[in-house]
């Protein structure tokens, strides 16, 4: 399999050896959701988009290594779609009232980053060092909670400079300890970039936890008290 440069080819830019993504087909992982197969159209419209063509796996249970192969001869690569085992409850429902009230969207989240070291494909030796590092330093999430602080602060200040951001929310899931150790490097950071920056207490799953009411009002106060203007009726 020849490699590309999926960002390259989405952006304009040509890749440095020649190399691209047109025709080549390209497994995406699905989810298997309420009795159907679910997919983010994110996914597959970046392949579409770079010429490439998408092909959706759907999940199973016990697989053998026989299958594993076959499925691998017949695609050019793979893309690990985000799973669906974390569906915040008031997601949703958070960021279309942050757009309503606020005019604010949420670009990013910093747990959900994927910083990614291309894998060097030169040698199995290169190849078994990518995996290493893909599976210790850069899985979203525990990239952060595993990690030492640097590469904490590293993430933070690189999405707050990539992305302009205007303020900070940290919902700090209460599920997530290893959070706990990390508000006082959040709020440093963000006072050194003068970006605005509340950290909260909430839970994924149980709204009873912290409610969105509640969740809603801490916000309208923090970005009243920091000077963002409410939309207009």
């Amino acid at each position: 399999m020849q490699p590309f440069h999926l960002h390259s080819l989405l952006s304009g830019t040509a890749p440095a050896d020649g190399c691209d993504a047109r025709g080549v087909v390209i497994g995406i992982t699905g989810n298997f959701d309420e009795g159907q197969l679910k997919l983010l159209p994110g996914y597959f419209r970046s392949i579409e988009q770079a010429g490439g063509i998408p092909l959706v796996i759907p999940p199973r249970g016990q697989v053998s290594d026989e299958v594993i192969v076959q499925l691998l001869e017949r695609i050019d690569g793979l893309l690990l779609s985000g799973g669906a085992d974390l569906n915040p409850l008031w997601g949703d429902k958070l960021g279309a009232w942050l757009a309503k009230e606020w005019n604010a969207t949420v670009v990013q989240t910093f747990q959900g980053a994927t910083p990614y070291t291309e894998f060097d494909t030169s040698s199995e030796e290169a190849m078994l060092f990518g995996l290493a590092r893909r599976n210790i330093a850069e899985v979203p999430m525990i990239r952060q909670g595993r990690g030492w602080v640097d590469v904490f602060e590293e993430d933070v200040t690189s999405l707050i400079n990539d992305y302009n951001i205007n303020a900070v929310v940290f919902p700090g899931h209460m599920g997530h300890k290893d959070q706990s150790g990390t508000g006082v490097f959040l709020k440093r950071i963000c006072r050194d970039l003068d970006v605005p920056c509340i950290t909260l207490t909430t839970s994924l799953f149980d709204e009873r936890y912290t409610s969105l009411d509640k969740v809603q009002n801490d916000l309208s106060n923090f970005f009243s008290a920091v000077g963002f203007k409410r939309n207009k009726a």
